[in-house]
């Protein structure tokens, strides 16, 4: 992979003193010699890494240079890890032994008025169904914002919400993205209803099975992250969906106004704001302090409140920091984030994706090329944990570790402690099962392998 993957070397060799490895390991055959050819090697690569890696996002010709290190790196590492088993053991052991239950922005009182509005809005159906009422079906209720911002978090809050359940017949879920594929989004509809689209192949035959699964029902219809303003597309779907009940919502998340526009929703609209530095502080702490003891919270506050300034109202990215800093134990590491050269990027792609990269290079390259490789499938795609651990083994992710299956169990645990992963399903024993990753971290993670790889098409018929 053409990322750096030698930094990840020596940020073990920073936090593992070579001295007490020598001591403490020196079981490991030949240890010695191993690590003095890891110095000569490492002090050759020192020389130029930093200044690599700070060019490498913008120049292509250094990627490629990087690319060749790879495999001297991976060497490294693989003798580092050998090493260190011991101590990163006992740190993943306390890490795992932690919640991962993590304070949500959904739960911070900042969606509280967005989401009053919104269930206002599914619920009142006053003035439907009469003369001149005014209110077609089924109402589209479009929420817009910058990604990043919560729309689809406040879209589960209602989808969820007790008395919504109860209100509607039908309850769908349908992930839209780009690009718009009409097939896709019949089926993912007709899965929704928990009906079969086997052998149906024209999207007029899917529309029929839509038809007498809605017809004359109440029904609530989430599609989320649509992109397309194309008319004549969605125009389809709105002649099919017109056969629902009198108080049917369609309720629409997405990053363009012109979606709300062509839907000729805008009465409906709901317009995401960016937060406060006050609100993002909020969720920041809720996940980087929420362990620390009055004395040690006011010691971490004022550098705390500052690296929350640089969230720019995103709630998505005051979590992802929240969760990269709560690992941090020390202030010097706190105010280390503050002048990273991650802040300077000048590309509006790169600079979106400042705040990750700053999680994504705190990772281990084993933990790096775990998150990097999600990539390969679709947005919204839903991950079982076990296969997916099961899918890292065979890249050789997982090489050199005597139980594969162990190592990959602590992989999926640090990602999800950093909040690479969201949207946990949670099993009778209280452990994840599945999970998914935010669109934008999906687009991340895509950044980060445009060389390298193409997104799976993963299609299941029923």
């Amino acid at each position: 992979m053409a990322e750096p993957v030698v930094s990840g070397v020596l940020g073990q060799l920073a936090s593992i003193a070579i001295d007490l490895a020598i001591q403490e390991l020196r079981l490991v055959k030949d240890a010695d010699k191993n690590i003095s050819s890891l110095r000569r090697k490492l002090k050759d690569l020192q020389a130029v890494l930093e200044d690599a890696e700070r060019k490498q996002l913008d120049d292509a010709g250094v990627r490629g240079w990087l690319e060749k290190l790879t495999d001297i790196s991976y060497d490294i590492d693989d003798v580092l890890d050998e090493w260190s088993t011991e101590i990163i053991k006992k740190v993943v052991q306390k890490q795992t032994r932690e919640t991962i239950s993590f304070v949500d922005e959904s739960r911070v009182y900042v969606l509280d008025g967005p989401k009053s509005v919104l269930i206002e809005k599914l619920l009142n159906e006053s003035g439907e169904g009469r003369p001149g009422g005014g209110k077609s079906v089924p109402v589209i209720i479009p929420i817009v914002g910058m990604g990043g911002i919560g729309k689809t978090t406040l879209a589960q809050l209602a989808f969820n919400d007790a008395e919504v359940k109860t209100h509607f017949s039908e309850q769908m879920w349908v992930c839209v993205s780009d690009p718009f594929d009409e097939i896709k989004v019949a089926k993912a509809i007709i899965e929704s209803l928990r009906a079969s689209h086997q052998n149906l192949g024209t999207l007029e035959a899917l529309f029929q099975r839509i038809r007498e699964s809605i017809e004359g029902k109440k029904f609530f219809l989430v599609l989320d992250d649509v992109w397309s303003d194309d008319h004549e597309k969605w125009e389809k779907y709105m002649q099919v969906l017109r056969l629902g009940a009198v108080g049917s919502r369609v309720l629409v998340t997405t990053r363009k106004k012109e979606v709300a526009i062509m839907m000729g929703a805008t009465t409906q609209m709901i317009t995401l704001q960016l937060l406060s530095d006050e609100h993002c502080w909020l969720i920041f702490n809720g996940l980087a302090l929420r362990e620390r003891n009055s004395e040690e919270y006011k010691e971490f506050e004022r550098v705390g409140r500052q690296i929350a300034s640089k969230c720019k109202g995103l709630p998505l990215v005051a979590k992802s920091l929240g969760s990269l800093m709560r690992s941090k134990v020390t202030e010097k590491e706190w105010k280390d984030v503050l002048p990273s050269r991650f802040w300077e990027l000048k590309d509006e792609q790169t600079k979106t994706f400042a705040p990750f990269f700053l999680s994504y290079y705190d990772l281990s390259p084993r933990e790096r090329r775990c998150f990097s490789y999600c990539s390969v499938f679709p947005k919204d795609f839903e991950f079982w944990r076990v296969h997916l651990i099961e899918m890292w083994m065979p890249q050789g992710y997982l090489s050199g570790s005597q139980n594969p299956e162990e190592e990959g169990e602590k992989c999926f645990q640090i990602l999800t402690m950093r909040s690479f992963f969201q949207d946990f399903g949670v099993g009778f024993d209280g452990r994840i099962v599945s999970c998914k990753m935010h669109d934008i971290l999906h687009d991340f993670a895509q950044f980060l392998t445009r060389n390298e790889c193409s997104t799976m098409r993963v299609q299941v018929d029923m």
